[in-house]
């Protein structure tokens, strides 16, 4: 069985060594749980889209601790979409970002201080995704991930149902330098667009 463990300061240090041993584990953020793998982990990373069945031109999101990481993994010069950062981070906003490689990424800072503080601990960012196979709910609970998903992970951890249960808004910024709303979540469209443009 996998383990389950309390989000406090010990289960930092044990799923910190899971990430960096290549695991795949499951914690809480503000809006649903999350399934994730350390940035650069390819194996962690095909094993994750398995785990998911999702199909792979579908990205996953980067989850990091704090601003000072964009730079890491995208590029940003638009004073708008810092706006957005400051606004809505940490928070359940999703920002879809030009990445270093000339593709897009989409950018996460959790309202979850644990997690953040997680990352932290091993450097970089968290490739993520929802903890659910694709198409189906995404878990609330932490048995709800050990049912589904549990036989696959390498850890649990349990935010005593502290999630919300609504995922985060996706956003990006268009050719012309519009905002675009992939997906509505926690955030709604009318506080995105007042931020953005200045109303």
């Amino acid at each position: 069985m996998v383990d389950i463990l309390r989000a406090d300061y010990r289960s930092i240090k044990i799923a910190a060594k899971a990430l960096l041993d290549g695991e795949v584990i499951a914690f809480p953020t503000e809006t649903v749980y999350g399934i994730g793998v350390s940035y650069g982990n390819s194996k962690g990373i095909q094993k994750l889209r398995l785990m998911k069945e999702r199909d792979a031109d579908k990205p996953f999101q980067i989850l990091i601790p704090n601003i000072s990481y964009v730079a890491r993994y995208a590029n940003c010069d638009n004073e708008k979409t810092e706006a957005l950062m400051h606004a809505f981070w940490p928070g359940a906003m999703t920002l879809v970002l030009p990445d270093t490689n000339g593709k897009t990424c989409g950018l996460r800072i959790p309202d979850n201080k644990w997690l953040r503080v997680l990352m932290l601990e091993i450097g970089c960012g968290i490739i993520a995704t929802s903890a659910n196979i694709s198409g189906e709910k995404p878990a609330t609970n932490a048995e709800e991930i050990d049912e589904a998903l549990g036989i696959d992970l390498g850890l649990i951890i349990d935010g005593n149902n502290t999630v919300l249960g609504e995922g985060s808004s996706v956003v990006g910024i268009d050719k012309d330098g519009e905002l675009e709303i992939f997906r509505q979540g926690a955030i709604k469209a009318e506080a995105l667009k007042a931020v953005y443009y200045g109303e």
